[in-house]
């Protein structure tokens, strides 16, 4: 695993055999789109804009796990739940804070709201770790990060246990 800086779509080439992350959050819309409303998420659906109708898809019938677009050079990588429960006040840390006082024990939040998991992020790590074994390039944004909330400082040793001897794998910084 190594870093580099710069824009993570310079190195996005589609029907090749190098791939781009893209963090997701498992949200589906009544439509049946997945949420695609921030970051990297509403860049790849401005560039493909079936790109929502797609993921839902995969999400209804996979669920919220990490997910392989060959066609398009993606691969989604989930980094928020689709969904939280508020059961005890502490629950409200789960959510970013601009969204925080909104909600209260009992009450439902929906997962593009909440702040990326860092067990989640540890499950996607270890499934792009089984998808990439036939990839040439995975380029990976500081994932969780941004638009998740976290610290890069809390997700890079998750991501360097199992990566770390992965040329492979690029983390694309701005």
């Amino acid at each position: 695993m190594k870093e580099i800086k710069g824009n993570i779509w310079t190195f996005h080439e589609p029907n090749s055999n190098d791939y781009i992350v893209i963090p997701t959050n498992g949200v589906i819309k009544e439509n049946g789109d997945a949420v695609m409303g921030k970051g990297l998420a509403r860049d790849c659906k401005m560039k493909y804009p079936n790109f929502p109708k797609m993921l839902g898809n995969e999400l209804k019938t996979k669920g919220n796990v990490v997910t392989l677009f060959k066609k398009h050079g993606i691969i989604t990588f989930p980094v928020k739940p689709s969904g939280l429960l508020i059961n005890t006040p502490s629950d409200r840390d789960k959510i970013l804070p601009v969204y925080r006082e909104k909600f209260h024990v009992g009450m439902f939040v929906t997962g593009w709201m909440c702040i990326a998991d860092i067990d989640l992020i540890t499950r996607s790590t270890e499934r792009l770790y089984h998808v990439s074994k036939d990839i040439n390039k995975v380029y990976l944004p500081r994932v969780g990060c941004g638009n998740g909330g976290l610290q890069w400082e809390d997700i890079k040793p998750v991501l360097a246990e199992k990566f770390k001897d992965e040329p492979k794998i690029i983390i694309v910084r701005l």
